[in-house]
């Protein structure tokens, strides 16, 4: 575990709002507090230096540095928000929680984080009988109606997605010591409506995943997309509704045209996080019976992983995905370097989709639309 994972672990437990925005990506670790500013731009700062780690809090809101420091002896302004006087350094992750701890206490003008704020719940899977597997635990957001009160509905469905329905005991994620984020829309209830996202069976997975390959066929599904993603892709062809990114944070993964999708970097976003550009291959491999694993390997020798849960008897959405990928693969290369896809190249058809149940006829994979290349 690195000085900055330390430190992110640390803080979310002190303040269970906190959003990581950056980690192990250079010398900051950036992380959002929306109980000290709930503007997402604005984030508490440790910066690795020669000797030691430095923090302060970056933001721009003019009103609220000056309402800080007219009550704060302690802390400083400088060019892009707050820090403590004199800026010190910090020479150990340790002695760092404690500077931010304190740091903090200034910014919201009180000696600890508030007793009352609501903590996000965290959830587990409960051990199998051989006791040799489990599940991670899992930290997802409170969900709140327009008023402030907790979305009692919401937070069932929320534990619905994360208990059970696409959550199963692994070996590998068993009593893993990182609390990974979960990532809940306010659509959550989408992602457990079994008329949108079916549990299919291995056998009914296996159709679909043979008529894509056999028939050089991809599917849209954006018809009965949630009209968040619409909105924000345009045309959907696949989701998986629950995957672990990096081994980091959970999320449904979407895909189209450009790329892959996913909520990041807070739960209702709906971000590219891949472009298929930069993709050199992809495989699918069962870690063990319950988890599968996709690594998509990127330029410059980069890879990132996706890992799914597989109930027995059930189908992978995942590893579905590979087979869109083989079909979608040859214009992907040809399209590289240029400004437009070559739609067509790879000879690869389009099948437009109003509801999943029609995915399991082979009536509705006729007539497939196939681009011609130009």
């Amino acid at each position: 575990m690195t000085t900055q994972d330390k430190i992110a672990q640390k803080i979310s437990e002190l303040y269970p709002d906190a959003i990581v925005k950056k980690i192990n990506q250079d010398n900051f670790l950036d992380i959002h507090l929306p109980k000290v500013h709930p503007k997402k731009g604005t984030h508490l700062f440790f910066k690795t230096v020669s000797g030691g780690i430095k923090i302060g809090f970056f933001c721009r809101d003019v009103g609220f540095i000056e309402a800080v420091l007219s009550n704060n002896k302690e802390l400083d302004k400088y060019s892009s928000g707050i820090r403590l006087n004199g800026d010190p350094i910090f020479h150990h992750a340790e002695e760092a929680l404690d500077g931010a701890n304190h740091f903090i206490s200034k910014l919201l003008n009180t000696e600890k984080p508030d007793s009352v704020m609501k903590s996000e719940p965290v959830v587990e899977l409960e051990m199998d009988e051989d006791g040799g597997k489990g599940g991670p635990f899992l930290r997802f957001r409170n969900i709140t109606n327009e008023d402030g009160t907790l979305d009692e509905e919401a937070m069932r469905e929320a534990r619905k997605y994360l208990l059970g329905r696409w959550t199963c005991p692994t070996s590998k994620y068993n009593n893993m010591l990182n609390v990974l984020q979960s990532r809940i829309p306010e659509w959550i209830v989408l992602l457990n409506d079994e008329s949108r996202f079916p549990l299919y069976t291995e056998e009914q997975m296996e159709f679909i995943k043979n008529i894509i390959i056999t028939d050089t066929v991809i599917p849209v599904i954006t018809d009965w997309s949630p009209a968040d993603l619409r909105m924000m892709m345009a045309d959907v062809w696949w989701i998986i509704p629950f995957a672990v990114i990096a081994e980091n944070f959970s999320s449904w993964v979407a895909i189209n045209k450009n790329g892959f999708y996913a909520a990041h970097p807070t739960d209702d976003d709906c971000q590219m996080i891949v472009s298929w550009d930069n993709v050199e291959d992809i495989d699918t491999d069962y870690l063990e019976e319950s988890l599968i694993r996709l690594t998509i390997y990127l330029e410059g020798e980069r890879f990132l992983t996706l890992d799914e849960f597989i109930n027995p008897g059930r189908g992978s959405y995942l590893e579905t995905l590979e087979y869109i990928y083989v079909n979608r693969k040859d214009t992907i290369e040809a399209s590289k370097g240029g400004n437009i896809w070559i739609e067509g190249f790879g000879g690869e058809g389009f099948v437009s989709f109003k509801e999943a149940a029609d995915m399991l006829k082979p009536k509705a994979w006729k007539n497939p639309n196939r681009p011609k290349s130009s």
